[in-house]
């Protein structure tokens, strides 16, 4: 069944992660600067969430072309939910916190798996 565990980098707001903890205290949401992480290079995110399994929140367009480029090569990422340009700041907070709140209900409740359902997964919010 697996857990939904979650990564941002900086430019997600702290409060996504904030809220995602009190709303499903057992979601497992971690921000780069809490493992001193917050000013490296975009490869090492990368690297991270590939090592440790975890969806990457972030608003960089980036990480969507490493993504496709293992999907090419025949391998798989953790997940990507990108925050698209009309949706950063404050507002994409909420729409993240439900995102998360959702698919982490979904995976518990076996609606859902990490495996087929998260694994490759690109979410625009």
């Amino acid at each position: 069944m697996g857990k939904l565990m979650a990564y941002t980098d900086g430019h997600v707001p702290l409060a996504v992660v904030k809220q995602a903890r009190r709303k499903a205290r057992e979601i497992d949401i971690i921000r780069c600067e809490e493992i001193g992480l917050k000013d490296v290079d975009d490869e090492v995110h990368w690297t991270y969430v590939l090592e440790h399994q975890r969806v990457l929140i972030t608003t960089d367009q980036g990480f969507l072309s490493r993504a496709a480029e293992l999907n090419k090569q025949g391998k798989s990422h953790p997940g990507i939910i990108f925050i698209t340009p009309g949706m950063q700041g404050d507002v994409c907070i909420g729409p993240l916190v439900e995102l998360l709140v959702f698919t982490h209900e979904a995976i518990e409740s076996g609606a859902a798996t990490v495996d087929q359902d998260v694994e490759n997964w690109i979410e625009y919010v």
